[in-house]
């Protein structure tokens, strides 16, 4: 093809894309197809941590604390990624998800300047800090990344893929739009409540009572089920508020009425066994 005719059909095809998604995801966009970012090696990704230099801040639980928890009128993107467990050379593509979102956060960031901050957050050692977040995508269980918007007060949560730049600028100018549900910017959880966080969130995949009791409800009483489990059990809530509602509306119940039921058997069993007063 001739250059100067390729000139010209990139220029319609830019044109086209700016009227469509306009200029910040154009930019983005941009920025994703021409930054050098696309010849880092290894030894940049994970010791000199490039990233960092590219106003991508890596976040541990005090500094989460300090710069998101505690400035409630801040603007954040965080994402939370796998990374190595030592900041040493890495094998090529060993962990070249978490590198294609740090790619898009470290373009979110040149683009959007100062009216936006983003994080970056490991699976490992943010730990206490994913699992305040009530996320509703097992893609956090597969090791990938997954993200969420910080605004105001509340965290926008929203279906995690691997976001064209027309998707993320949508996210990020227009959270309330794309978002699948919400909750309260959250404190880190110490070692005692993230024990409680486990147990709501496997309480939503448990195979041998809960779905087995959801697909007995759904088949033979829809009506309870699309008018009661669904609002209050549903994965749309958010994983942890719908395993919050399962312990407290079934497992909960379940136990009060098993430990009842054992003391009326250990009462009868007094009554049988036990002597009697004379």
């Amino acid at each position: 093809m001739d250059p100067a005719e390729y000139e010209e059909r990139r220029r319609v095809v830019d044109t086209q894309y700016k009227a469509d998604y306009g200029q910040i995801a154009f930019d983005i966009r941009k920025c994703l197809l021409d930054e050098e970012h696309k010849n880092y090696t290894p030894q940049e990704w994970w010791v000199d941590r490039v990233w960092k230099s590219k106003g991508v801040e890596y976040l541990g639980a005090d500094k989460y604390i300090e710069k998101v928890y505690n400035k409630p009128k801040s603007k954040w993107l965080l994402c939370f990624g796998s990374a190595p467990k030592e900041y040493t050379w890495q094998p090529e593509g060993r962990y070249a998800n978490t590198e294609m979102f740090l790619e898009k956060m470290m373009c979110a960031k040149k683009i959007y300047g100062d009216t936006l901050n983003v994080g970056f957050i490991e699976y490992g050692r943010g730990e206490k800090i994913k699992e305040a977040f009530d996320f509703n995508d097992r893609r956090m269980q597969e090791q990938s990344p997954i993200c969420a918007l910080i605004d105001g007060n509340l965290v926008y949560h929203t279906r995690q893929y691997n976001w064209d730049s027309e998707q993320m600028t949508a996210f990020i100018d227009e959270p309330h739009e794309g978002q699948t549900h919400t909750q309260s910017v959250p404190y880190p959880v110490n070692d005692i409540t993230i024990k409680f966080e486990y147990w709501k969130r496997e309480a939503v995949y448990d195979q041998f009572l809960l779905n087995p009791l959801m697909k007995y409800v759904g088949e033979e009483h829809p009506v309870i089920y699309d008018s009661f489990c669904k609002d209050f059990f549903g994965t749309h809530l958010g994983v942890k508020t719908a395993g919050r509602n399962i312990v407290l509306f079934i497992y909960l119940p379940i136990v009060l009425a098993c430990l009842y039921a054992l003391k009326l058997v250990m009462n009868l069993l007094c009554w049988i066994a036990c002597p009697k007063k004379k």
